[in-house]
């Protein structure tokens, strides 16, 4: 994210992995777009047919605080679907 910047920030990714697929034993295409603003950040990414989404927050009230919530291959496609949520602190 972009700390007190009241802009907007895009990042994206596209590349092909050796071992990304498949429990990490096949390759295949991987990609990512994410957007943010002040304190909030949400992307979406693919490895092959894997859907991820992820929303991050870094609390003004919370030094080096970072609060993330994915949700894990979306359409369920390799039967994996779940639920993800972190914190993060770097000093």
């Amino acid at each position: 994210t972009l700390g007190n910047y009241a802009q907007y920030g895009v990042m994206y990714t596209l590349g092909y992995g050796s071992a990304v697929s498949d429990a990490e034993t096949s390759g295949d295409v991987f990609g990512g777009l994410g957007i943010a603003r002040g304190n909030f950040g949400v992307s979406g990414s693919f490895i092959g047919e894997n859907i991820n989404l992820t929303a991050n927050w870094f609390p003004d009230f919370l030094d080096g605080v970072a609060l993330s919530y994915s949700r894990s291959d979306v359409t369920n496609a390799s039967d994996l679907r779940r639920n993800i949520v972190s914190v993060g602190y770097s000093f």
